[in-house]
Order: structure tokens, then C-alpha cells, then sequence
């Protein structure tokens, strides 16, 4: 990581900043060859034109790795936002299939999918 910090404005909080220096360097690419995710998303975002990256609470430390990763192949930094995840019922993620999202998680995903595409789209 460049020394420094990485600052980016999250459309939903304040800016978020990282100091560098505690997330030291990282790999891209493995031995054997394969790339890591983080190199993985951003190559699939410049290729596909993603100008918004909306994902949950639990990939916000992927952030400043990926922002690096965008400025070194001279690309657009998406604008970013992080949701909070929503939970099922049995208070496992609802995104792991195991439990259907309550009514209210429901009614807030379409309140929240609603915003999103009214604020992404400006």
C-alpha cells in the first residue's frame, strides 16, 4: 500500500478513511497462478463499465485494497456504498439461502432498493 490513507466517500456514511500502514501490502495473484478477489472484482468492474458498487457492511475493509488496485491500472473509481446486511429470521444472513427474509427485512430491502436506484441514478 502507498503510504498515506485511503479516503472514500461511502453514499451512505461520512467519508471513510483507512491509514495504509494498517493494511500493508497484499497479494494479487497466488503461486499457482490465480488471482485473488480483490484483483478479480476490480478488472470485472473496469471490463463491465461499473461506475456504482453497492454491496454489504462486511466488504467495507475490501475498499481501500480495491481503490489501490483501480489507480494502478489508471482506471474510474466507482462510487461505493455499503448496506447494512439484512438478516433472516433465525438471525442467519438472508443472503445464505437458509432462511427466507422476514416481511420487514422485505419491506425495507424495497424501501432501500427504491433509494439506491433513485440516488445511483443521479
Amino acid at each position: 500500500m502507498p503510504p498515506g490513507q485511503t479516503v472514500f466517500d461511502d453514499m451512505l456514511r461520512d467519508p471513510v478513511v483507512f491509514e495504509n500502514e494498517t493494511i500493508g501490502d497484499f497479494i494479487v495473484q497466488r503461486s499457482d497462478g490465480t488471482v485473488t478477489y480483490n484483483l478479480a472484482v476490480v478488472v470485472d468492474d473496469v471490463t463491465m463499465q461499473i461506475t456504482h458498487v453497492i454491496r454489504g457492511d462486511d466488504h467495507i475493509s475490501n475498499t481501500p485494497k480495491q481503490i489501490v488496485i483501480y489507480e494502478a491500472l489508471g482506471a474510474p473509481v466507482p462510487r461505493f456504498l455499503h448496506m447494512p446486511l439484512l438478516f433472516g429470521t433465525d438471525a442467519g444472513s438472508s443472503a445464505s439461502g437458509t432462511a427466507p427474509p422476514s416481511s420487514s427485512s422485505s419491506r425495507r430491502w424495497a424501501i432501500w432498493s427504491r433509494w439506491c436506484a433513485t440516488t445511483c441514478a443521479s
